[in-house]
Order: structure tokens, then sequence, then C-alpha cells
């Protein structure tokens, strides 16, 4: 049985190679954006990781320093309740020792 399939031509062949190498030359190029790219974005977040830890280590020294001023504020706070309360309690003792005083010389 004779093949009925033609030789393909060496025009044919030529064309295929060439596009064959077009493709492979596009796919390169790709390839290549793609590493570029790759890169660029891992040196941008390299940069963002410094620039977030740098601003995160001064949001946290922030903190640090108001966790110590409102301790020293809650301090300073207990010590004026106590005061106040101790004033408070002289302040009841000398009305009762005024209210004793006045009712004795009322009468």
């Amino acid at each position: 049985m004779p093949d009925s399939r033609k030789p393909r031509d060496p025009s044919e062949k030529e064309r295929f190679e060439m596009l064959l190498e077009d493709v492979q030359g596009k796919l390169q190029l790709l390839t290549e954006g793609q590493e570029d790219l790759r890169q660029r974005m891992e040196g941008g977040f390299r940069e963002l990781r410094s620039e977030m830890n740098q601003r995160f280590s001064i949001v946290e020294q922030a903190i640090r320093e108001n966790s110590q001023a409102i301790e020293g504020h809650s301090r300073v706070i207990e010590e004026l309740r106590q005061t106040t309360e101790g004033n408070r309690q002289a302040i009841q003792r000398l009305t009762e020792r005024f209210e004793e005083h006045a009712t004795a010389h009322a009468t």
C-alpha cells in the first residue's frame, strides 16, 4: 500500500523550525521576565518587612513607655485615694467633735 502522506517540503520544515525558535525565544524572555519580577518582589518584600519591623519597634517602645507611665499614674491615683479616704475620715471625726462641742455648749 503506497504511503499517501506527502513528505514535508523543506520550506514547511524551515518555517516550523523558525516558528519553534521564535516560541523558544519568547519563552526565554518570559522566563527571564518572571525571574526579574520575582527578584524585584522579593526585594520589595524585604524592604517592606524591614520598614515594618522598624515601625513596630517604635510602637512597641511607645507601648512600653505608656505602660510604665500608666503604672506610675495608677500608684499616684491609689495614693491619692488613700489620702482622700484618710481626709474623709479626719473630716468625719472633726465634724463629730464639732457637733459634740456645739451640743455641749448649746445647753
